[in-house]
């Protein structure tokens, strides 16, 4: 069950990968913008997808260009693709990691510990190490999900006052 207490699938959530592995590191640099596809290739579950600290700004839905709407999550149902931009601060530093986190709904059930997480390393892009040799970011991997007042959530499960349905993106 969701946090909501709606059913949102028959089995529990297995595990998932993000660009096929199961502890990817994307690489960013400072003060810049970069485009992320966010894709749930899964059968079953819905995800939950944010970025410690950085908000999501939605520019496409199923490869469809929408005016461009700024949330701190968005939930992805299954075949569902939205692509995302998102602006690296100039106040981070080389070496920082971020948690990517795609959570199934299945919180009240399970905890926020499952899901597809990955890492965004902030890099000079020019001397990139190896995945395995980038440190996993300092906060907890299975800590929940922010919540704060005015956080905006897209494409939410159930009615919610902070989530933004989807038919609210306009092409």
């Amino acid at each position: 069950k969701s946090d909501e207490g709606i059913i949102v699938a028959t089995s529990h959530w297995q595990f998932g990968t993000c660009n096929g592995k199961l502890r990817d590191v994307i690489h960013v640099a400072p003060n810049q913008k970069f485009k992320f596809r966010l894709i749930n290739g899964g059968q079953h579950h819905a995800l939950r997808v944010s970025i410690d600290r950085f908000p999501l700004t939605i520019v496409a839905m199923d490869s469809q260009p929408v005016e461009a709407y700024t949330v701190d999550e968005v939930v992805v149902h299954v075949g569902e693709r939205f692509d995302v931009e998102v602006n690296i601060f100039n106040d981070v530093e080389e070496g920082e990691g971020y948690w990517i986190r795609a959570s199934s709904l299945e919180s009240q059930s399970q905890g926020f510990e499952n899901g597809i997480r990955a890492i965004m390393r902030v890099s000079d892009l020019q001397s990139i190490p190896l995945d395995e040799d980038v440190p996993d970011p300092g906060e907890s991997v299975v800590a929940q999900m922010s919540k704060h007042r005015d956080e905006k959530i897209l494409n939410c499960h159930a009615p919610n006052p902070e989530c933004i349905p989807i038919t609210s993106l306009t092409p």
